[in-house]
């Protein structure tokens, strides 16, 4: 394969010309490939032969793939779908092959169909196969489905998990992949989203994710959003964050009691309240004192507790 010094450019090169070969001779392009004594090489070169195998003849390049040792194939398993890709039949096609010849690996055969879904932007195809799938393995794939389809395209996702569903545990598992994967990549856009959500429920469980996030990354920005927005229950987990961050507390606890004092539930807002109040004490114990002695933000068995920790620390 190689009559000059190998390079980057050369390798990929003939990566491609054995990729070309192996669509009209795959036998004679495996052998190629296989007398390489550079392992990285190998490697890259059984990938391109498997991919120009598969966009030729999906079944018999699987069946090569399947006559190898399992830590052998994962490799060798995306070059079949990055192949399929081409084909009439595709990838879910290959996908359902393999859960028939395969099915003790059915976990690493799906994961393999979403990441190709995903990367040619078929979400709802890659949604749509794993609600099909039986048992555990369902709900895993479904999440995984939802969260790839919400990093590339989070608005689509989320009106898609949101929808009425006869499967209240599917819809569950979609919306929390959709809110994980979005809170990733923009928190701040989750957030304003889900003051549009009609549901309550729905709502608040969006909220809680995407603010607690957007004030790990972003608490000014987070804290001016929040404060424009009068105190509602799902807003508790935000202003939570925003209190219990130690960039808050450790400069202005007052700042850090005024939020925890926004939370509309007695009992998180009472916690929060106390945590605060702990971590002011650190530094300031007589402020943190007198705070915890007249607040009327804590109740009785939170105060107590408090007040007895804090009198465990003073010095006097």
């Amino acid at each position: 394969m190689q009559s000059r010094p190998p390079s980057p450019e050369r390798d990929a090169t003939a990566a491609d010309l054995l990729a070309q070969l192996a669509a009209k001779d795959p036998q004679r392009a495996v052998a190629l490939a296989l007398n390489e004594r550079n392992e990285l090489r190998r490697a890259q070169w059984i990938h391109a032969v498997l991919r120009g195998w598969s966009s030729a003849d999906t079944a018999p390049a699987m069946a090569w793939v399947l006559s190898h040792p399992e830590v052998e194939r994962e490799g060798a398993e995306a070059a079949l779908f990055a192949g399929a890709e081409q084909t009439s039949s595709g990838c879910v096609s290959l996908c359902e092959a393999l859960l028939q010849q395969d099915p003790s690996n059915a976990r690493s055969h799906v994961g393999q169909l979403l990441r190709a879904l995903n990367d040619q932007g078929q979400y709802e195809d890659a949604v749509a196969f794993a609600q099909r799938l039986p048992g555990g393995l369902r709900s895993e794939m479904l999440g995984t489905a939802y969260q790839y389809w919400a990093v590339s395209d989070p608005a689509r996702a989320l009106d898609a998990a949101l929808r009425p569903a006869p499967d209240e545990d599917g819809r569950s598992i979609a919306i929390e992949a959709v809110i994980c994967g979005w809170a990733q990549v923009d928190a701040s856009g989750l957030a304003e989203r889900a003051t549009h959500v009609e549901s309550p429920v729905d709502r608040t469980k969006i909220l809680e994710v995407a603010l607690r996030e957007w004030v790990r990354k972003d608490v000014p920005a987070a804290s001016r959003w929040l404060n424009a927005l009068d105190p509602a229950p799902e807003l508790d987990a935000g202003a939570a964050a925003v209190a219990l961050e130690p960039a808050v507390g450790t400069v202005r606890p007052d700042v850090a009691v005024g939020w925890a004092e926004s939370i509309t539930n007695p009992t998180l807002r009472s916690s929060t309240v106390a945590e605060v109040v702990r971590a002011w004490a650190s530094h300031d114990l007589a402020a943190a004192w007198n705070y915890a002695e007249s607040s009327s933000s804590l109740i009785v068995a939170d105060r107590a507790a408090l007040l007895q920790e804090l009198q465990a620390t003073s010095p006097h």
